[in-house]
């Protein structure tokens, strides 16, 4: 059923008077698209894949695979940027200020692909509607943390955490070990949303000016805008109201805009079929106990797909779409925004 209202959704978004493809990660979501793209369309079928030289931030082995298995057209892009000259370019076109720093590769993914087609499939929304980000498996394990002893939870863990080495890699243990401590003992709400924000109120009042704090009133606190949607399902489980409120505010603010951005600034129109309305609607009527019964992330992606995506796709660690910006800002790119951030003129 869940395949069948998915394939319906692709295929309504193949609908195009011209030539299209697909951004292909070597993911989960990104291989479901052309498996199910494969099972609907017996023509030539175009992916294309962007990858870097930091080998954790690298998804061309994986996209490979998956490019190979269902015999698409592959193209793809070891990214090399002059991200001191990007950077200034990102701004201008999101005209805001946006600090996902996978716009930098969404926007190289668009140029690859704009120069064969004008229209590509994505997947996102796949995360949102099937529970695919890991602090869902942290909101679960939370819970548990918080049954054990206060010196453990309070002094003991945290202390051993921050003395873990700091890696480069992407998502590393460190830096999900220091996420996971320094919020697992709030509210669930407030907790899911500090897992998903990078600066708290320290860091803030740190960079912003006088000027700006002054006009805020003080408050700095963004979880309110989290919290409000949160109320509006608080009849639902916690998984579900923690799907509603990623759906309301990290797709449709963070996720969708940066696609829409970085797409658009090459004139290529990016379809996301996860987000047919029937498919979500669908999923979303059931509790939160079938989507994350255990400790893998989609079982119901996985199920409907058992077979079919090649097992590369499921058993990769899901780590998103990003960049290397901490070697970046070693190298190139720490000049330009010091330069930025400090500078009397800026």
């Amino acid at each position: 059923m869940r395949e069948y209202a998915a394939q319906r959704g692709l295929r309504r978004r193949m609908i195009s008077d011209v030539p299209l493809g697909v951004f292909l990660s070597g993911g989960l979501d990104s291989s479901t698209i052309v498996a199910l793209m494969r099972r609907v369309h017996n023509g030539h079928l175009k992916t294309f894949s962007i990858g870097f030289h930091e080998p954790s931030y690298d998804e061309l082995p994986d996209a490979r695979l998956i490019a190979k298995r269902f015999e698409t057209e592959h193209t793809e892009l070891t990214v090399i940027p002059d991200v001191a000259e990007l950077v200034p370019k990102l701004a201008n076109y999101f005209d805001e200020p946006f600090a996902d720093s996978s716009a930098i590769p969404t926007y190289y993914l668009s140029q690859l692909a704009r120069r064969n087609m004008t229209v590509a499939l994505g997947g996102d929304g796949g995360d949102e509607v099937f529970a695919g980000y890991i602090t869902y498996q942290a909101d679960k394990l939370a819970r548990l943390y918080d049954t054990l002893p206060g010196f453990l939870t309070r002094r003991l863990l945290p202390a051993l955490v921050r003395h873990l080495p700091v890696s480069d890699g992407k998502v590393s243990f460190d830096f999900k070990a220091r996420r996971f401590v320094d919020n697992a003992l709030l509210e669930p709400g407030r907790r899911h949303y500090a897992w998903k924000a990078f600066f708290d109120d320290g860091l803030k009042r740190a960079v912003l000016s006088d000027d700006i704090l002054n006009a805020l009133g003080g408050s700095l606190d963004t979880y309110p805008i989290f919290e409000r949607y949160s109320e509006e399902v608080c009849h639902h489980d916690p998984l579900n109201a923690f799907l509603y409120m990623d759906t309301k505010v990290y797709l449709a603010d963070d996720i969708l805009v940066k696609v829409d951005r970085m797409s658009m600034a090459h004139g290529l129109e990016v379809r996301a079929p996860f987000l047919d309305h029937r498919l979500v609607e669908l999923v979303a009527r059931l509790p939160g106990r079938t989507k994350v019964p255990g400790p893998a992330t989609k079982p119901l992606l996985r199920a409907a797909l058992d077979g079919r995506v090649p097992r590369t796709a499921w058993d990769r660690p899901k780590h998103g779409f990003t960049a290397p910006i901490g070697r970046w800002l070693r190298d190139g790119l720490r000049d330009c925004v010091e330069e930025r951030l400090f500078s009397r003129s800026s």
